[in-house]
């Protein structure tokens, strides 16, 4: 028992000398805490508001439900497997459409191959026509410049498009999703 009173004696005096500051107090410092006190109160408070404020709208909601009884059950298991149903159309659509644009992508991608030949083509044919004066025919210059340009446009919508070529013949279940988040991004 001596010991026992002897140890919290040792201990009540440790506390009480931790607790003496010697440094006078700084009346801005104290200032400071006070205004932060404040503003936690103020804080907690708005806390309280909106979680009061969700609290009263759910229980509301709960209590619609639960006046509407079955029916308001059996609405709620319809409205569920009508979305259930409807999002896996949509995902099945989403995925086709994948497949979908990876052709148009392949297209394009041929396209601006066999485009490529026909300029080269065209250019070593502009090359070697040339018109009784020594002229070269301004018709061939002009075509041959229409395919360089066509040419250039679909090669660079081919190098854009690649990866979403390939991942939509590999694996489109990996673009739909995608798709989903870029327009959930667009949504915000």
């Amino acid at each position: 028992m001596k010991k026992l009173l002897t140890l919290s004696l040792i201990i009540l005096v440790n506390i009480s000398s931790f607790t003496q500051n010697t440094n006078p107090i700084d009346q801005s410092q104290l200032e400071k805490t006070k205004e932060i006190v404040k503003d936690g109160t103020k804080k907690i408070s708005e806390t309280k508001s909106v979680y009061n404020d969700l609290k009263n709208g759910t229980s509301l909601v709960y209590d619609d439900l639960k006046s509407l009884g079955i029916e308001g059950k059996q609405a709620m298991k319809d409205i569920v497997s009508t979305v259930k149903q409807a999002s896996i159309k949509t995902w099945d659509l989403l995925v086709k459409q994948q497949l979908v644009w990876s052709f148009c992508f392949l297209t394009i991608t041929i396209s601006s191959i066999l485009i490529f030949f026909r300029t080269i083509k065209s250019l070593k044919k502009t090359q070697t026509e040339i018109t009784k004066t020594g002229d070269l025919k301004e018709s061939n210059i002009i075509l041959t410049g229409a395919f360089a340009i066509i040419t250039i446009i679909l090669f660079v919508m081919s190098v854009n498009n690649f990866e979403k070529m390939l991942t939509g013949f590999i694996n489109p279940e990996f673009g739909a999703l995608r798709t989903l988040i870029e327009l959930g991004q667009k949504i915000k």
